[in-house]
């Protein structure tokens, strides 16, 4: 499993560079522990709802849908997959497309897909993820601006670079107007702009 090999790798440079007793040594294994942990969690949680509230309960796709989008940080794209296609079908059927659930998991299934390398599906996905977000939500909604952001970057590894730039700065400085230059979320978009 690549991201495992991943894991192994960043904790044996760590114990290497920094230690075995140096606490961010043992933040990264600690921080293993919790998703090997929080997996298990996640998926007694989604069987037990499944049994007593049913499979299209709002509950039951919360679970799913969390238990995807924590195989997909744990690097477990292919796991992943079929959770979040779950809980964007049941979302969409039980709340309509563009209720903010359901947009929440285009966006989720989208993100996935790019990193998954399926560009064209991932970009419908990405961009009714932002059409409907701009509709429901805002412009400048902080999840409007990570549909923008998750825009950009699939633009910008298709190599269209032009428009990757255009929505990067928008995001940014949409960020900078409302939560200042110094804001956390405003930092994260400044490399998507130099990047572009």
């Amino acid at each position: 499993d690549e991201a495992e090999l991943l894991y192994r790798r960043a904790l044996e440079t760590r114990e290497r560079t920094l230690g075995k007793d140096h606490m961010s040594t043992d933040a990264l294994v600690n921080r293993a522990r919790r998703l090997n942990e929080a997996d298990l969690l996640y998926r007694r949680a989604l069987e037990a709802l499944e049994r007593t509230l049913g499979k299209d309960h709002v509950h039951t796709l919360a679970s799913g849908s969390n238990l995807g989008r924590l195989l997909h940080a744990q690097g477990k794209l292919d796991e992943a997959e079929p959770f979040l296609r779950r809980a964007l079908e049941a979302r969409e059927r039980t709340l309509g497309k563009e209720h903010m659930h359901t947009l929440t998991s285009v966006n989720n299934l989208g993100s996935l897909l790019h990193e998954q390398g399926k560009l064209d599906e991932a970009e419908l996905l990405l961009r009714w993820a932002l059409e409907g977000r701009e509709r429901t939500l805002d412009k400048d909604h902080v999840d409007t601006l990570t549909s923008v952001s998750n825009l950009g970057l699939l633009h910008h590894d298709r190599g269209k670079l032009d428009e990757a730039e255009l929505l990067f700065r928008r995001a940014l400085e949409t960020r900078e107007r409302s939560l200042g230059k110094d804001h956390m979320s405003t930092l994260r978009s400044q490399p998507g702009v130099a990047a572009s």
